[in-house]
């Protein structure tokens, strides 16, 4: 006799609609939803307490800082959606080639939001190429960095046209945070270029907003990657029964 009957499992697991598969998948966007809220307001919260109470001094509440509990956040978030695309490849769902490539970037992505590649490098290009200011490498590493970007929002937005209405619309939603995200950051050179702006509140609410856009906007492509995995292996499962 098994100890675990698969049945009773996925009955429970989906509260007395076993059948019916959309309760999870809409389990899961909303799950992403309540993350990505609730996220943007402790990494709010954060910024501002640390800022307003102890004079941007202690490190652990800085949004922006590296290597803290909010660039593992981000780094998690990025990592899920690479995972998630990732099984997906295995599970034979849309383009093996497309979904391969998807899921690199967004390991990378995931990696780089720990190890700043991005920074050294836009900082590389600023100071030993075009002899600019520190400002201004707020704008060089996007410059740097844009074939990779577009190529992640060009296979991110294919996907989405291949995924469920709901999926479609968290990723498109969190594709245009992203690029909202960047935008925010390369705007601001225009107060930090020439002038100490650090540590000002502006500043301080600038960080805030990009980093909520960013982390809100992985965190709803994740959720949207992980739903839609469920509707492939539940219909995967569905045709060989």
């Amino acid at each position: 006799m098994a100890l675990l009957d698969r049945t009773a499992l996925r009955a429970a697991f989906l509260r007395d609609e076993p059948d019916d598969p959309g309760r999870l998948y809409e389990r899961i966007l909303r799950i992403g939803v309540v993350i990505a809220i609730a996220g943007a307001v402790v990494q709010t919260t954060s910024q501002l307490v640390n800022y307003f109470v102890f004079d941007l001094r202690v490190w652990n509440l800085e949004v922006d800082a590296d290597n803290n509990a909010f660039a593992w956040a981000s780094s998690v978030a990025q990592f899920a959606a690479a995972f998630a695309c990732a099984l997906l490849l295995i599970a034979g769902w849309w383009s093996a080639r497309r979904l391969l490539a998807l899921s690199l970037i967004l390991a990378f992505f995931s990696l780089d939001d720990i190890a700043r590649f991005h920074e050294e490098i836009g900082s590389s290009v600023r100071e030993d190429v075009f002899g600019l200011e520190i400002g201004y490498g707020r704008v060089i590493w996007p410059i740097v960095f844009s074939p990779l970007l577009a190529a992640a929002f060009i296979l991110l937005w294919r996907f989405a046209e291949q995924a469920e209405k709901r999926a479609a619309r968290y990723i498109q939603l969190g594709l245009v945070m992203l690029v909202l995200a960047i935008f925010a950051e390369a705007s601001s050179a225009t107060f930090h270029v020439g002038q100490d702006a650090d540590g000002t509140l502006a500043d301080v609410l600038q960080v805030a907003v990009e980093e909520n856009l960013e982390l809100a906007g992985w965190v709803l492509i994740a959720s949207a990657m992980a739903a839609t995995l469920c509707n492939t292996l539940v219909e995967r499962g569905r045709t060989e029964s």
